[in-house]
């Protein structure tokens, strides 16, 4: 591959998401160079309610991230909702708690975070090519400049190319069940908040309402096809605003995505590469949570390939990702086996039920 090439690091990241860059943060605690390679000029300006659980607000009290800093509203407890909006519980208990954040205020705490500890970090870069020897990982970058690698973590998000070019992806074990689409919406005012809303149809078995001051982000997740779905979540979104005034006709419609695919994906190792984030298909089937299966895949990866480095035979070390991250994140990510409509009688009449759901929903437990 030609062009002019850069020094070759130890890890080279393409994506300055939370994966990619929890990831960077690990390797560098490990003695390792990064290089972050990032498409989208930094600091993005699109603005987006997210929510962080109990073990994501954990890593950022580890590297030294506070609320206040990460401009994040913490909070306790969450409110359940039918689908009809007709039945309300709120429900408290001392390890339901998080933070909710702007996605984008809290990545540029996660780069600072990174920077400070010697990360190096490129924005407006956009790979064109990759070549995967039997030496290092390179990238040709639109201009024809190379950045190389020892190993490369692709963390581009759900719609990777790089991950086509290292033979990553999508090809899965299984059909995907799980579904999710999002809109956002920007506001002046909100009052920040998470609500859960239980369906019991086939096209939406839930809606995720997160409410930061500025924003309003709504999810809805079911096993019916894109078209259908994304029609429910129209429907939803006049009918959740009568708990969130704030949901208007400005309100933006993305793609439809599947979740759980972690779980289904052939591999996640190829040469010299490994798959994080939701590139790799890491976000919970039940919650959509993405951050924390993101940094906890970005953290486990940084580990395999400090370890990888330092083995004899490297690319034997990077296969035991797939085992690493199974063994702590398999049952975060999986779909509870117990099907919710068959609860949603008791989760409103009967506190220990609505417990069960609640703790499902932000500790990845079991019904």
């Amino acid at each position: 591959m030609s062009g002019q090439t850069d020094d070759v690091c130890d890890v080279l990241v393409v994506g300055a998401g939370a994966a990619g860059l929890a990831a960077a943060i690990r390797a560098r605690e490990l003695g390792l160079s990064v290089t972050v390679l990032e498409r989208d000029e930094l600091p993005r300006e699109q603005r987006c309610a997210a929510w962080l659980s109990p073990p994501a607000v954990t890593f950022c009290e580890q590297w030294g991230i506070q609320a206040k800093a990460a401009k994040a509203q913490p909070f306790k407890g969450l409110n359940l909702h039918s689908w009809d909006m007709a039945q309300h519980v709120s429900v408290a208990d001392e390890d339901l708690f998080g933070w909710l954040i702007d996605s984008t205020l809290f990545e540029q705490s996660l780069a600072r975070v990174a920077q400070k500890r010697g990360v190096v970090i490129r924005s407006g870069v956009r790979p064109v090519a990759l070549d995967l020897s039997e030496t290092c990982a390179t990238l040709l970058i639109e201009g024809g400049v190379a950045a190389r690698g020892k190993v490369l973590l692709i963390a581009d998000g759900p719609r990777s190319q790089l991950a086509r070019q290292a033979n990553l992806g999508p090809r899965t074990t299984g059909d995907f069940h799980t579904w999710c689409v999002h809109a956002v919406a920007v506001t002046r005012k909100a009052s920040p908040g998470l609500d859960v809303v239980i369906g019991g149809g086939r096209a939406a078995q839930l809606g995720i309402i997160v409410r930061t001051e500025n924003a309003v982000r709504v999810t809805v997740v079911g096993r019916a096809g894109a078209d259908e779905l994304a029609a429910e979540m129209r429907g939803f979104c006049r009918s959740a605003a009568s708990i969130v005034p704030e949901l208007g006709a400005d309100i933006v419609v993305g793609e439809v995505l599947p979740v759980g695919v972690a779980l289904d994906l052939e591999t996640h190792v190829g040469k010299r590469c490994l798959l994080i984030g939701d590139a790799g298909g890491f976000v919970a089937a039940f919650s959509t949570e993405a951050l924390y299966p993101a940094m906890q895949s970005g953290t486990i990866a940084a580990e395999v390939v400090a370890r990888a480095l330092g083995a004899e035979l490297m690319q034997e070390e990077l296969s035991t990702f797939g085992v690493e991250w199974r063994q702590r994140l398999a049952d975060y990510l999986r779909t509870p086996s117990t099907d919710l409509s068959l609860l949603l009688p008791l989760v409103f009449r009967n506190e220990q039920m609505s417990q069960r759901v609640a703790r499902a929903f932000l500790l990845g437990t079991e019904f």
